[in-house]
């Protein structure tokens, strides 16, 4: 099935009044979009309208109907016969419980719904996706082979920030403030968006642009303006989303066209090509701080447990001591670490340089002049 194909496909289902009345009335677009996609694959799968879903049916049995058509959708995938929106997308589902809320929501907008749970919970765990530095340089390196400069702007920013994607999108690159200081005789300079709005949490944090790399980008890019036009996105994520799975294959991390079991790493590097970005962010962020992990969470997680629960792990508390800048191993390590933001920003503004020790007679002169009280 071609793209145009494809989009009439989509234009068809969203035209349908029932559909369109339901979607506007969700303030949550984002929302929206995903529950009336997942509704669309359903109605696809099992050919079915969703107008068949609301007809003639007795409100009082209507969570049976949900029941039912569920039934039939799960057996159906098993089948092989699942209908995607888009070709490009894997011809498999390991998860169906957002496909309930989707049917949930549609139904119960026209009748009262249950709250009550039709499917099992999926399991869950907490997936430790994290690239090192290499594999960081090699992963942009990699993107920005690409023609659309979208897709490194939006890779680089987002692991830099550990946002979410759809925060990132609906982000008009704006309220950037730029910091100045010095250090050791070293200039610095780094960026804060003070209110970055996530909407899933329903909050702002602050978010801090430290890679030089990175903040040089943000200064070239258009500021008052979304990166995506909201009328490209849907069309731009599915490609954008494929370049990243390239990228991770490239690494290694996975294969191209492969499927792999819900509860793997490889499963979540496929199917949360964006979010992998959220989390080996994070990750990077710990590591220029000592692990400090209340500073990271309070820049864009609702809690630190999670942070602990991925990343505390027995080798990373081991080598908390170690800053590249102050304290430097005397064995290279896999990552760079450092003890805070402020040496992680003179390092690199020094040209990767580890502050310059004292000599034995310097720390001599200065233990001298400490005892004469003149210090």
């Amino acid at each position: 099935m071609g793209k145009k194909r494809e989009s009439k496909r989509i234009k068809q289902f969203d035209d349908i009044e029932q559909v369109n009345q339901w979607y506007l009335a969700n303030t949550n677009e984002k929302q929206a979009r995903k529950h009336k996609r997942k509704l669309q694959i359903v109605c696809s799968t099992l050919k079915i309208s969703p107008e068949s879903l609301i007809q003639d049916i007795p409100p009082e049995q209507q969570i049976i109907k949900i029941k039912e058509i569920l039934a039939k959708f799960v057996r159906a995938v098993k089948e092989g016969k699942l209908v995607h929106t888009h070709n490009n997308k894997q011809k498999h589902i390991t998860d169906f419980n957002e496909y309930e809320t989707a049917l949930k929501l549609f139904c119960g907008h026209f009748h009262h719904v249950p709250v009550a749970k039709l499917m099992p919970s999926s399991e869950t765990r907490s997936y430790v996706v994290e690239m090192s530095d290499n594999e960081i340089t090699t992963f942009f390196a990699f993107l920005s082979t690409f023609k659309d400069d979208r897709y490194i702007q939006l890779a680089s920013l987002q692991h830099e920030i550990f946002c979410r994607f759809h925060a990132l999108l609906n982000w008009d690159v704006n309220g950037i403030e730029i910091g100045n200081d010095e250090i050791d005789g070293v200039k610095i300079e780094w960026a804060i968006i003070p209110k970055f709005y996530e909407p899933k949490q329903k909050k702002h944090f602050e978010k801090l642009i430290l890679n030089p790399h990175i903040l040089r980008m943000l200064k070239n890019m258009k500021k008052g303006e979304i990166i995506v036009p909201i009328d490209e996105q849907e069309e731009f994520s599915a490609k954008y989303h494929n370049a990243l799975r390239k990228a991770y294959a490239k690494l290694g991390f996975i294969e191209l066209r492969k499927k792999y079991a819900l509860g793997t790493d490889q499963w979540y590097w496929t199917n949360k090509p964006t979010h992998c970005l959220r989390k080996s962010g994070s990750a990077q962020a710990l590591r220029r701080c000592k692990y400090d992990y209340s500073l990271v969470a309070g820049m864009g997680w609702s809690d630190e447990k999670i942070l602990r629960n991925t990343y505390a792990q027995p080798k990373i508390m081991l080598n908390q001591n170690i800053c590249e800048y102050c304290n430097p191993s005397a064995v290279k390590q896999k990552n760079e670490r450092f003890c805070c933001f402020e040496h992680y920003l003179t390092y690199r503004h020094s040209g990767n340089k580890a502050k310059k020790q004292e000599t034995k007679e310097q720390l001599l002169e200065k233990l001298a002049k400490w005892t004469n009280n003149e210090l």
